[in-house]
């Protein structure tokens, strides 16, 4: 349901910013776009854990892999990847 805005006033509800008279203007909330990226980074991460599992079977040590994903910070998937494929070249 819409709400009335007084004439030349701006409302602000659910990340949109309409102004009276004037239709949207501004972002848009879109459902699902954080959430987007959030599965996507995971299913990285799993792929990686999946890759490195069989790379070095028995050798593989999931406390290891954590620290080496986890332990440079925050990191595009990217560099996170060329270091996972370091690491399972040095073992």
């Amino acid at each position: 349901m819409k709400r009335a805005c007084p004439s030349g006033t701006t409302s602000r509800r659910r990340g949109r910013t309409r102004s009276a008279g004037t239709g949207t203007t501004g972002p848009v909330w879109t459902p699902g776009r954080g959430h987007l990226g959030y599965r996507l980074g995971w299913r990285k991460l799993w792929q990686l854990r999946e890759r490195a599992e069989q790379a070095l079977g028995a050798g593989f040590d999931v406390r290891d892999f954590h620290e080496l994903v986890l332990g440079s910070g925050a990191l595009p998937l990217t560099a996170v990847e060329d270091n996972v494929e370091r690491w399972i070249t040095s073992r």
